[in-house]
């Protein structure tokens, strides 16, 4: 019959229950359970069981020096997988967020581009009363979503990038106002606000392409 640890201890307690039967005695502080369970193991029927039970209760040195290598070797290998699955993760979000702040940039820029022919081509329609010129000047900023685009730039792009492109769609908001005064394309007012206009929207793109760099 194989030898199990779990029942040769049972059976050691219970001839440590029979050992406790056969002796009247008050308790003690000398009389602790281990003491009390030495004393049965000292007992002619009890001394082969209570030794295997001990046996069975301690390993050789090599079988913990294997069991402690096996749980080292284990631990290494989570952490290794761990800390490969979290780089790959910052890489893959990484480049997640410099594809999307790429597409809503090209959005903004795009839709300011849009605007501002739009406005160029309200400038230009001399042949038009004033008051049609000024309503194509007006929705050209709404037709072609240039606040929208922003808000999502800015809700992506560095505080600085944000900055630039509230300063372009400005400058864009001061040439619409230009023509909706009634300036055409070669009237000086129009010229200086067109100019400044270009001059917002080349720093924002250095700015863009700056920040998609270090992203």
């Amino acid at each position: 019959m194989r030898f199990s640890p779990t029942v040769a201890l049972a059976r050691a307690v219970a001839v440590y229950g029979r050992f406790r039967k056969r002796r009247v005695h008050t308790y003690s502080p000398e009389h602790s359970i281990p003491q009390a369970l030495h004393a049965a193991c000292q007992q002619e029927d009890s001394r082969e069981l209570c030794h295997q039970t001990r046996q069975s209760r301690s390993l050789p040195t090599h079988e913990w020096t294997s069991l402690v290598a096996t749980a080292l070797g284990a631990v290494i290998g989570v952490g290794s997988t761990l800390a490969t699955d979290r780089l790959r993760w910052r890489r893959d979000t990484g480049e997640l967020d410099r594809e999307t702040l790429r597409t809503v940039s090209a959005q903004f820029l795009e839709a300011l581009t849009e605007a501002r022919d739009a406005i160029s081509d309200a400038s230009r329609s001399e042949h038009l009363p004033v008051d049609e010129r000024s309503q194509l000047a007006r929705a050209s900023i709404l037709a072609h979503g240039v606040h929208s685009k922003q808000y999502q730039l800015e809700l992506l792009a560095t505080p600085e990038v944000a900055q630039l492109a509230g300063d372009a769609a400005y400058q864009l908001l001061l040439y619409r106002d230009a023509v909706v005064a009634g300036h055409t394309r070669d009237d000086p007012e129009c010229a200086q606000v067109r100019r400044a206009f270009r001059e917002a929207r080349q720093k924002l793109m250095a700015a863009i392409r700056s920040s998609l760099a270090r992203a």
